[in-house]
């Protein structure tokens, strides 16, 4: 797998793990 490749994966990756860390603390909260 080309270099770029896995930069965009581990970018994709820490885009969803923000998401979902906003899903688990109530989604609209505001912190």
């Amino acid at each position: 797998m080309p270099e770029y490749a896995k930069e965009q994966l581990i970018q994709s990756v820490n885009q969803l793990k923000e998401i979902i860390e906003k899903l688990q603390n109530g989604g609209t909260s505001q912190k």
